[in-house]
Order: C-alpha cells, then structure tokens, then sequence
C-alpha cells in the first residue's frame, strides 16, 4: 500500500498516460524484447528485476532519487464485448469474456525543469476478491500516437498505439502489484506526449482482473524516482 504522503495533487502541467490491453495473436510486438520470468530467466550475471534482466548489482533506481507517486486522475474502458463493465473499477486483463480492451488514463503531475527521470513504473494493483489468472498473462506498454480527453472516446475511436516498449509477465495465480518499466519513454517525453498503453493478450477464466478506478490509491498510478 502507498503511504498518502507520496500522493501528488492535480498540477499545472499535465503528464497523459494511456494504458490499454489488446489481446494479441501471439508473441511480442515489435521494439522490445519479451518480459524476464521462470520460463525465460536471464544470464547468470544477471537478475530479473520488473520483467527486465539487468546486471545483478544495478539498482532499479538510485539510493539518493526523490520517489514521487502520481494517481489516475481520468480513466476510459473500451471494448466491444459486452460482458466487459467499462463502468466497473475492475478490467480483466486477457480475460476470454474480455476479447479485447483498451483503458484509457490520464496522470497529473509536475516533474520541474531540472528532475532526471531515473526510473518510471506504471503500476496497477489486483482485485483483493481475484484468485488470480489461471494461466500467466503477458502485459506489453506501448506508446499513445494520438490525443484523447474523457468522455471521448469510445472503441471504434481509440487512439492509436505505437510498438512495445516494455513488457511484463502476471503469473499464474499472482496477487501482487503488477509493475511495468516506462523510464526510456517517460525520461524522453516528460509528460509532453500522448501517452502509454498496456497490450495483454490471453483468453484466461479470471484473466488479470487489476484495479481501474481513477483517483485511487490502489487504483493505476505512474511511480517516478527523480534525481
């Protein structure tokens, strides 16, 4: 759980994120590697840390870096299955019933003109009730290529994604916190672009059934480690 104390207020300047689920015909999008896990561990150099192999005594983020917490200020669900409640708190990541999904979010937040983005983590929490996937569930973050604004959009209008950029695997079962590295795309926007999105693709029972609800603090949050 967050401590309130990391939670930012609505600022002047407005970082945009999107997060959205497609389920995908199978493998990785193109532009980055698949997620570390059991079934594809890293070298024995090496560690898998959030989906990412990295030298075993690289820090995910720097000792001396400032954490800065950002909360879901507007959430959009899409989909065009009707088993799906666009309206609920809860989306089921790779879900059969879901077929596909895009949610969209929006994170309010002022970085500075001289903050270094050393590591940046779109977080999302589980439903306490879920008994989890069934099976692992493949999450893959791509970049938002067009606006959006609440209210707006709808399936047949979600904007458009561009190629992965960081991946992760929910396991069979999980309960924890699913994170997912952002730092290259959030380190070079700086809350100037359209956005992020999250693919996941799977047919489970349960699927990956994570907190949506916008403003919450168990809900989707942007978690930045500054310089």
């Amino acid at each position: 759980m967050l401590s309130s104390a990391c939670l930012m207020p609505m600022a002047a300047r407005t970082l945009v994120l999107a997060l959205a689920t497609l389920v995908a015909a199978g493998g990785c999008a193109a532009g980055a590697p698949p997620p570390c896990g059991p079934s594809d561990p890293c070298a024995a150099s090496e560690r898998c840390v959030v989906g990412i192999c990295r030298p075993a005594r690289e820090a995910v983020a720097p000792e001396r870096s400032r954490r800065v917490v950002l909360l879901a200020r507007d959430v959009a669900v899409l989909s065009p299955s009707e088993s799906v409640d666009t309206a609920g708190a809860v989306t089921p990541f790779g879900a059969r019933i879901a077929d596909e999904v895009i949610v969209l979010m929006q994170f309010d937040g002022q970085l500075g003109s001289k903050a270094e983005v050393a590591s940046a983590f779109v977080v999302l929490d589980p439903e306490a009730a879920s008994p989890g996937p069934t099976q692992p569930i493949r999450l893959e973050a791509a970049e938002v290529l067009e606006a959006w604004e609440a209210g707006e959009p709808s399936w047949g209008r979600a904007p458009r994604l561009g190629p992965t950029i960081g991946s992760a695997i929910v396991p069979k079962a999980r309960r924890a916190p699913v994170r997912i590295d952002v730092t290259k795309a959030i380190a070079r926007t700086r809350g100037t672009g359209f956005g992020l999105a999250l693919r996941a693709s799977g047919s489970d029972a349960y699927g990956a059934r994570l907190i949506t609800a916008a403003g919450d603090s168990s809900g989707p949050r942007l978690e930045l480690y500054l310089k």
